[in-house]
């Protein structure tokens, strides 16, 4: 069985590490380093060398502990007067500037009329697993319905459908 035994270096921090052969007789890069930054990708290396030779070992960690930014927008335009005519499709998306965005939720379906509606939310995770904020479309406004149109007119028309004299036609419009 080989012993460990561990003696101080005079030009390392770190003590050496023996393994019934030689001792490691220098040390790069080796000491224990914490990555508590967001990161794309930063890669460690450790070099140790003993009378038997050089070893390398290279370790790369990408870290995002960010969560990614999610928005909701309906996927077509309403009128000029900022209203639809048809159910409202809300896409959700996101951006996340580290490990990207991985998902977002479903698209969802605003069917019912009315003002001032707003979608079901949704949200978005990035590749690391962070999960956004909810997010949700708002100021939705949906009338399906065309206006209903009437006209009166004065005098009626005589009993053949005609009149022979002036005639005033009134509209009205309710939504």
């Amino acid at each position: 069985a080989s012993a460990v035994s561990r003696r101080p270096l005079p030009s390392a921090s770190a003590p050496a590490i023996r393994r019934g052969e030689s001792a490691i007789s220098n040390r790069t890069g080796c000491d224990a380093v914490t990555i508590s930054q967001d990161t794309m990708g930063q890669t460690l290396t450790c070099n140790a060398t003993s009378e038997g030779g050089t070893s390398t070992r290279s370790v790369t960690i990408k870290r995002d502990a960010t969560a990614p930014e999610a928005s909701a927008a309906a996927t077509s335009m309403p009128n000029a007067n900022g209203w639809y005519g048809s159910n409202v499709t809300v896409k959700f998306s996101g951006t996340d500037a580290t490990s990207g965005v991985s998902s977002c939720s479903g698209n969802v379906t605003v069917a019912a009329e009315g003002s001032d509606q707003s979608s079901a939310t949704g949200i978005c995770t990035d590749k690391a697993g962070n999960v956004s904020a909810p997010v949700k479309a708002s100021g939705i406004k949906i009338d399906k319905t065309a206006p209903t149109v009437t006209g009166v007119r004065s005098p009626a028309a005589n009993g053949a459908g005609w009149n022979n004299t002036p005639v005033t036609v009134v509209f009205s419009a309710t939504d």
